[in-house]
């Protein structure tokens, strides 16, 4: 059964099948076809093995900023045609085009990445995991359901409010406006916002030994100090 995980602090959707890391990738890659990144750009990642066609290791980016939506409508899934993920493999085309943006549901269940309103096909991966198809069946998005109880954990403790509160402000700095600020902003602003970053740190290491998926919080903030305040 293929398990498709999200990493939250890596900003990625993942199936990594029987590959520990990225250099038993790279071992295996004169067996796999598909689309890689080794070029380092920042790319997507889907390849199947050359004999039986099967999906052997996906990673794909989710953007940065991610907006927050109160209700998923149900037709982002139903409604849609059905494409086998065999078949998808067979076109042989798994590149997306265009900018792409993320959406998360508030009720934290749907997290989706689309390039395109123009969906047409499903391809099921995995029983919460979509990849998304236009009417040219190129690929232009992807649905994740049940997203937190898809992400990566450390360990199996679970407090979910804990977690979910400081989920919420984790995702308030996955806003245009803010990463705005954080960027561009004025002295105060920028200053503003890094003291918040900094009382979220503080948070997460109060309270980091209740939930196994707060470190991806305490690593994003971390990317964060060093991406736009160049404190390591």
């Amino acid at each position: 059964m293929i398990e498709v995980k999200w990493s939250l602090a890596g900003f990625t959707v993942f199936y990594s099948g029987k590959y520990k890391d990225m250099h038993s990738v790279a071992k295996d890659l004169m067996t796999l076809a598909g689309l890689n990144d080794f070029s380092g750009f920042g790319g997507d990642w889907f390849l199947v093995q050359k004999e039986s066609k099967k999906l052997a290791f996906m990673l794909l980016k989710i953007p940065s900023a991610i907006d927050r939506v109160a209700k998923v409508s149900a037709d982002i899934l139903d409604g849609l045609r059905e494409l086998p993920l065999v078949e998808f493999i067979s076109l042989g085309e798994y590149a997306t085009r265009g900018e792409h943006s993320a959406f998360f549901s508030k009720d934290h269940s749907v997290l989706y990445d689309l390039n395109s309103e123009e969906v047409a096909f499903k391809v099921p991966v995995s029983k919460d995991f979509f990849i998304l198809l236009d009417g040219s069946r190129k690929r232009c998005g992807f649905v994740l359901v049940n997203a937190i109880d898809n992400l990566v954990a450390e360990n199996e403790k679970r407090d979910e409010s804990t977690f979910i509160e400081l989920l919420e402000k984790m995702l308030y700095f996955c806003d245009n406006g803010v990463l705005e600020l954080m960027e561009d902003g004025s002295s105060s602003e920028r200053k503003a916002q890094l003291e918040l970053l900094l009382s979220l740190e503080d948070e997460c290491l109060k309270t980091q030994e209740k939930d196994g998926r707060i470190f991806h919080i305490s690593y994003f903030i971390k990317n964060s100090k060093y991406a736009f305040y160049d404190i390591e």
